[in-house]
């Protein structure tokens, strides 16, 4: 019945659009708003795409765009919601005028037909059918959007018997990345005090040691910080917002492959890390201005469901306190001494302290 109902409503789509498309070529006599309605829907799926498969790369710009021209907005992510959608929205709207731009050969092309009623029904038509197709691959983004997040505890399986359904769903859950920054820190990993062996044999002090390059910009990005917190939340702003998380990387590790370096250094030399790597660039560059830091592991959400990661804790010496940084979940929001760190992770271990 399910599918039944599934089926039904899509054929309803693209019916619709058939008939609009068809209906609105004849009032106005000509094929260009057919076509342009196409377009519109298109550039809107196209628009999400491109957003997804680089979103690492689109938070990274926000969020250093924000910093240099919008300091007055805090780091959370509602602000970084509406941003990106402030981002999708200007995005789409060139696109869609690109593709109108594009598409002006074909228009031409299309004169000849608009004069004859029959050409001028059947390219219509097919301009809706693709309309339609399109509107329904839209409403799946939305669905399985919808699923993965409000809609975590009732979520809508109408479509799941969709071959197109199921390859989005796994472009989505493939790319999106707001929190799904895991690194498989506990298993296969032998632990003595300060020594923990990881997959490619970097124990945890050959992963935070650093170099004169880190402990210069450490130093440099601190210049004007009066105390500890200050000092320890610049450090936190400058590696969310320029090392990249590196997905293929994380596959690697969760799939036990060998990983070509880890830890601060590498972190440092590509731009790009998983959250160990994060972590012990965060320990390197805090050591260097005097912090006392430390290196958990525990367990985080990831949006769907828990799973192994290491962050980091620092001491603020004039609050007489330990608090909470997680640089590898920084474009997803707060994530510097936040009142809610606690509510997606879980502290197993601290594996080392300086």
């Amino acid at each position: 019945m399910r599918e039944l109902v599934a089926y039904v409503i899509c054929a309803i789509v693209i019916l619709y659009g058939i008939r609009e498309s068809i209906g609105t070529a004849f009032e106005e006599r000509t094929l260009k708003y057919s076509l342009y309605k196409v377009l519109y829907y298109f550039s809107i799926l196209l628009t999400f795409f491109l957003v997804i498969v680089n979103l690492n790369l689109v938070m990274t710009i926000i969020i250093r765009f924000k910093l240099q021209y919008l300091t007055f907005i805090y780091n959370t992510k509602y602000t970084n919601s509406i941003i990106l959608i402030i981002f999708f929205c200007i995005s789409q709207n060139i696109i869609y005028v690109l593709l109108k731009l594009l598409s002006q050969p074909v228009l031409s092309s299309f004169k000849s037909s608009e004069k004859r009623a029959i050409p001028l029904c059947i390219i219509s038509g097919f301009l809706g059918f693709i309309k339609g197709l399109v509107i329904i691959l839209i409403a799946f983004v939305g669905v399985i959007t919808y699923n993965r997040t409000i809609g975590d505890n009732n979520k809508i399986d109408l479509f799941n018997d969709f071959l197109a359904y199921d390859r989005i769903k796994t472009i989505i859950f493939t790319e999106t990345s707001f929190k799904n920054h895991m690194y498989p820190v506990n298993d296969n990993t032998i632990s003595t005090a300060n020594n923990i062996i990881y997959y490619n044999g970097v124990t945890l002090e050959e992963g935070i040691q650093s170099n004169e390059e880190i402990d210069n910009k450490a130093k440099e990005i601190i210049k004007f910080c009066e105390d500890d917190r200050s000092k320890a939340k610049r450090i936190y702003t400058w590696i969310g917002t320029n090392i990249q998380y590196d997905s293929e990387k994380a596959s690697k590790a969760l799939n036990e492959e060998e990983l070509n370096g880890s830890g601060s250094i590498a972190a440092w030399c590509n731009g790009k890390g998983i959250c160990f790597d994060y972590a012990c660039l965060y320990v390197s560059m805090a050591r260097a201005v005097g912090l006392k830091v430390r290196l958990v592991t525990g367990e985080a959400f990831d949006g769907n469901s828990y799973g192994p990661h290491a962050w980091n804790q620092v001491y603020l010496t004039d609050e007489e306190k330990w608090i909470n940084v997680d640089t590898t979940f920084y474009i997803s929001g707060d994530y510097f001494d936040s009142n809610l760190f606690d509510e997606d992770h879980i502290e197993e271990e601290i594996a080392g302290e300086w």
